[in-house]
């Protein structure tokens, strides 16, 4: 009895190692993927629209030449004039989209003013393993002037964050030395950012967003939120387009959108020039006038 036992033991066994084999063939050599037990929801497609335009940048309508700073006329007065402006960001305030002109430029073309414009594209608030060029790595390595004095320094709230989901959580109200927050999060890093500014320039400071966008938004409104929780904690400016309603970009018609926008998130020289500058400009005369 006990060698049919056995040998039907034996039997069953060399059956499950011959199916491992199949399977672990079937898959290549490799151990077949589990799938997450949460496993997240897929994107949506994206919705029929006149964005993203299908042209090259420099073929927009939105880019030519006559909305090009060089050719912009500077206004007869402004509380601007001789003012000094620090800009810290990523595309939208390099001007991606928009052949490397943005806010910044017209700012100081149009008020007769300096603004220093410090922007990589594709870069984050907070720091990473992955990049040495995010906005904290280039404060650090005093990409902006640190011995000079501006009337005011300009952040912008990265849309790059939010493809990496560490938003974080904003500290208590006492809270301010700089080696208190993870700046490997995104409030951790904008409260840095606050508190490195303060100690370098003692200057006032402003934040801005992009304007409401539902093309791939993976949560940018989460980051809206605790920019709006830190901006009351630390009482500096926040400059929210996502939830003004008056810088709405579904607003537009499509002949205006396709001419103010290149994609959801870029503007065009055309969109900063008559859209964006007026907005900045008041503003900025309001904060340090």
């Amino acid at each position: 009895m006990k060698d049919v036992l056995k040998k039907i033991v034996c039997a069953l066994l060399t059956m499950s190692l011959f199916s491992a084999c199949l399977l672990f063939s079937a898959c290549g050599g490799k151990k077949p993927d589990v799938p997450p037990p949460n496993k997240e929801e897929e994107i949506p497609e994206e919705k029929e629209s006149v964005l993203p335009q299908k042209i090259d940048k420099k073929d927009a309508a939105g880019n030519a030449e006559k909305y090009a700073p060089e050719n912009v006329a500077a206004l007869p007065e402004s509380r601007l004039f001789g003012k000094t402006v620090y800009w810290l960001g990523s595309s939208v305030t390099y001007g991606d989209a928009s052949l490397g002109d943005a806010v910044p430029d017209y700012i100081a073309k149009r008020n007769n003013c300096v603004c220093v414009k410090e922007a990589v594209s594709g870069t984050t608030l907070m720091k990473s393993n992955w990049s040495n060029k995010t906005y904290i790595d280039r404060l650090l390595k005093g990409a902006l002037p640190q011995q000079a004095v501006p009337d005011l320094f300009v952040c912008q709230l990265s849309t790059n964050d939010m493809y990496y989901n560490q938003f974080g959580e904003v500290t208590a109200d006492d809270v301010r030395d700089m080696v208190s927050f993870n700046r490997y999060t995104t409030a951790g890093a904008i409260e840095y950012i606050i508190a490195y500014a303060k100690e370098t320039w003692n200057c006032k400071i402003a934040f801005y967003s992009n304007p409401y966008f539902e093309y791939k938004n993976y949560g940018y409104g989460d980051i809206v939120e605790i920019m709006s929780k830190i901006a009351a904690k630390w009482q500096i400016e926040f400059w929210n387009m996502y939830e003004d309603e008056t810088m709405s970009l579904f607003e537009f018609d499509d002949e205006t959108l396709k001419l103010y926008m290149y994609d959801w998130i870029h503007p065009t020289r055309a969109g900063y020039l008559k859209w964006w500058t007026p907005y900045f400009e008041k503003n900025i005369a309001e904060n340090i006038a």
